[in-house]
């Protein structure tokens, strides 16, 4: 399937304690998955993680268009990822957060307005599919 011009993927993002995962989607077909699984000792939060699920998405994404509709099924990571990443394309204001890991939220925003400025991809905001995640 081409979709280097006129699709749509969805982009189905989640993150547990346990692992991160990705499922690229068009019209209801899955394209490719992966996962990759959380450091046993790993202290970063799990919003964190939802964040990191979102960059690796569209890292794997890339390679098949950059229309991309994002899903996270994390009603609060898409809340938080939806404000900062406004607030960093916007200029609007700086991210602030009471996480231990900011400096890490802070370069993963980065990474996607980067992303967004070298127009690798169009961004409109994260949606949820209950129903399919």
């Amino acid at each position: 399937m081409d979709c280097k011009s006129s699709c749509t993927l969805k982009i189905c993002t989640d993150a547990s304690n346990l692992a991160v995962g990705v499922v690229l989607e068009v019209e209801g077909h899955a394209l490719e998955d992966a996962s990759w699984l959380r450091a046993k000792d790993s202290a970063a939060h799990i919003n964190l993680s939802e964040l990191d699920a979102v960059i690796r998405g569209l890292n794997l994404a890339m390679k098949w268009g950059k229309f991309f509709e994002i899903m996270c099924h994390s009603a609060v990571v898409r809340c938080l990822v939806n404000g900062w990443l406004k607030s960093v394309i916007h200029h609007t204001h700086t991210v602030k957060t009471r996480a231990l890991a900011e400096i890490l939220i802070r370069r993963r925003l980065d990474t996607l307005k980067e992303m967004i400025e070298e127009k690798k991809f169009v961004y409109q905001s994260l949606k949820s599919d209950l129903k399919k995640i």
